[in-house]
């Protein structure tokens, strides 16, 4: 008898160790699932591509953020016209992503934004387009911001 309570003590404590060895092996992925670890770089095409898996999760992403009168949104390229393949950019923050004080009215920049990101079918921007929202917590940018043309 005192020898079965050894053994099963025994497998206890291994089963134990087993998982905690196995939770430090996989934390990105334990933390990824819960969102622990802050935020997660995902490619732009993949947000928009897989938007409710990263729906209400904190993401960064890397493409021109576009700002003309009418929008603010994120886009794989200057020529994007399609709200489905462009994230509305909310910026609650208070730093300007372009700064105003430049006069051109559509301008671009290359920029990585970081924040949290909603899915729902047009249900934002000013005019409730977009499918994709991205509410900032920080950016930052690369380069300088130029003019393009909207095509509008």
């Amino acid at each position: 008898m005192e020898y079965l309570k050894a053994t099963l003590s025994l497998l206890v404590k291994l089963a134990i160790l087993a998982g905690i060895v196995l939770a430090i092996l996989n934390r990105q992925k334990i933390s990824d699932f819960f969102n622990w670890g802050g935020y997660r770089q995902v490619d732009f095409s993949t947000l928009v591509s897989y938007g409710n898996f990263y729906d209400t999760k904190n993401v960064c992403t890397r493409a021109f953020y576009l700002q003309t009168p009418q929008k603010k949104v994120l886009a794989i390229n200057l020529k994007s016209s399609d709200s489905g393949h462009e994230i509305w950019v909310e910026n609650p923050t208070g730093n300007e992503v372009i700064s105003s004080v430049d006069s051109l009215p559509q301008r671009a920049v290359d920029a990585q934004i970081c924040g949290k990101f909603e899915k729902g079918r047009n249900s934002f921007g000013n005019s409730s387009l977009w499918n994709f929202q991205l509410t900032v917590d920080h950016f930052q940018t690369y380069g300088d911001a130029f003019s393009f043309d909207a095509g509008n």
